[in-house]
């Protein structure tokens, strides 16, 4: 199916959905009724999806039956290889059949997929059992054990160098031409999440739970530590943090964090370029810089956590997004290398490998050239429908008139740094804030200092305190008093209580004296 997201970062800046719905496992054609109860799931499926009545498919059965976990395109762009679950297992598209063209099993999930060549021929599968699957044209090769659950892999096709990054500090090395594990680089980190090899500069970067990111020199033995970097300095939240994902490519460096904080460098300064948070506080899942086939000289930063996916033009942070726009699942993975092509694939926690194709980053493939002549004749359809096409402004702040002349800015009247919309003004966030912090320079502390208070009532609210139940039994004796049965209890000295008995005091020690 192909639909157009409503919601869009810039007008005509498109986004195509081309995910069909999964195919019915052999349960649900079991259990499905008549054909009749299978044309209304169909139409049930694309009402929830809001597909148009036309189906296409990329790539035939390009699903799991349980999530996809990691999808690699092969560098010759000729094969698509993904891995996942649930049973674990290896599928490998080829591009020119437009479908699958074998399925691999393998003993327990896979965490990372390597394509070592340009086809898919020789690949590494890590697992999360500590194996290290190679695969060759045959089928599994060899398998190798590592000491500690792997997260990450990197090769370093010059010295045959398999990089395995683990839970322990330690990043070891299986040189795949000897058959052997050569010394392990010693980090920083207690554990390591993400390795990335540099192929203009032979330099190897990574970067764990300490939050520093380390570039070691593979062409020297033993490695040296060519520099560090340290990105946790400018997370969004105080304390540790983790690396969780990088991207190397030529002098620019992207490392993201998992509180959501995206960074830019340039390998030459430890100061970054640029900071950004993705906005939703969870983890950065993949970063990837994209350039373009039909604009060679222009870069993207294509970056995503578990809920969305942003993309930053020119490389520029400090900028709005170019685009954003949300997955129906849970992101794993984004695959962009599509050789300039505007598609970008995600690995989510779904049956389907969500595909998106965006005409502003490239073009279309050339397997599936076709895009562009559908993707034109939606875009001629929707001219119409321009008014429900939302723009999102999460750089600028909406003001009235009233508040444009409490802040003194009403000589900003007539000029580009207002827009008009609705009702008031649209004015750049950065300006309003530090228009107001001029003016009540005691608002940031006084803020401060109500959150403070109110944490500290929440933490109050929280604690084990003496219930006073006293009034709860006056209530109830009032009510015993005017029931008949029970006038005995307090007229009746048999009854009595003897507050002054120890034992009385020791089972009521709570109350007051």
């Amino acid at each position: 199916m192909v639909r157009t997201f409503e919601r869009q970062a810039v007008p005509g800046a498109a986004v195509y959905h081309i995910t069909s719905p999964p195919a019915e496992t052999p349960l649900e054609q079991v259990t499905k009724g008549s054909k009749q109860a299978s044309r209304r799931n169909v139409r049930d499926v694309r009402a929830r999806t809001g597909a148009h009545a036309a189906q296409i498919q990329l790539l035939q059965d390009l699903e799991f039956p349980g999530s996809c976990v990691r999808v690699r395109s092969t560098p010759s762009g000729t094969h698509l290889v993904a891995v996942g679950t649930y049973p674990p297992q290896l599928r490998v598209f080829e591009f020119a059949e437009l479908g699958l063209k074998f399925v691999r099993h393998f003993d327990a999930a896979p965490v990372d997929l390597l394509v070592l060549e340009d086809d898919w021929r020789k690949l590494a599968i890590l697992r999360n059992d500590r194996f290290i699957e190679l695969h060759s044209q045959g089928g599994l090769h060899e398998k190798v054990r590592i000491p500690h659950a792997g997260r990450a892999l990197a090769y370093h096709p010059s010295n045959c160098d398999l990089y395995v990054a683990a839970a322990g500090s330690r990043v070891y090395r299986l040189n795949l031409d000897e058959g052997r594990f050569l010394p392990p680089l010693e980090t920083f980190s207690a554990s390591n999440e993400t390795l990335q090899l540099n192929k203009e500069f032979n330099l190897l970067g990574a970067g764990g739970d300490s939050g520093f990111y380390e570039v070691f020199d593979p062409r020297e033995e033993p490695h040296r530590r060519a520099g560090c970097f340290n990105p946790a300095k400018h997370a969004t939240e105080l304390g540790n943090s983790t690396v969780t994902c990088s991207v190397f490519q030529g002098l620019h460096l992207g490392v993201g964090l998992d509180d959501g904080t995206l960074l830019l460098y340039d390998i030459r300064s430890e100061r970054p370029l640029g900071v950004r948070s993705l906005g939703f506080g969870l983890p950065v899942q993949s970063v990837s810089i994209h350039v373009g086939a039909h604009e060679p000289n222009r870069s993207w930063l294509v970056a995503a956590d578990r809920k969305c996916v942003k993309i930053f033009g020119d490389l520029r942070l400090e900028d709005a997004p170019f685009l954003s726009f949300e997955t129906p699942a849970d992101i794993e993975q984004l695959e962009t290398s599509f050789g300039g092509a505007g598609l970008v694939m995600a690995a989510c926690s779904d049956r389907p490998v969500h595909c998106y194709f965006i005409p502003a980053l490239g073009p279309a493939p050339k397997w599936c050239a076709y895009l562009e002549h559908l993707t034109e004749e939606l875009a001629e359809s929707t001219v119409s429908q321009q008014d429900s096409v939302v723009a999102i402004y999460d750089h600028y702040r909406f003001v009235t008139r009233d508040e444009l002349s409490a802040l003194g800015l009403e000589s900003l009247l007539g000029s580009d740094a207002l827009i008009p919309h609705l009702h008031g003004f649209l004015i750049e966030l950065s300006l309003y804030r530090k228009t107001r912090s001029a003016i009540n320079p005691a608002e940031y502390e006084e803020w401060r200092r109500l959150r403070i208070q109110e944490r500290i009532a929440q933490q109050q609210q929280q604690r084990i305190r003496a219930v006073d139940s006293q009034k709860n039994r006056t209530s109830s004796r009032r009510r015993e008093k005017d029931d008949e049965r029970f006038r005995a209890r307090f007229t009746d000295a048999d009854f009595a209580v003897n507050e002054s008995h120890e034992r009385w005091r020791r089972l009521h020690a709570s109350n007051k004296a």
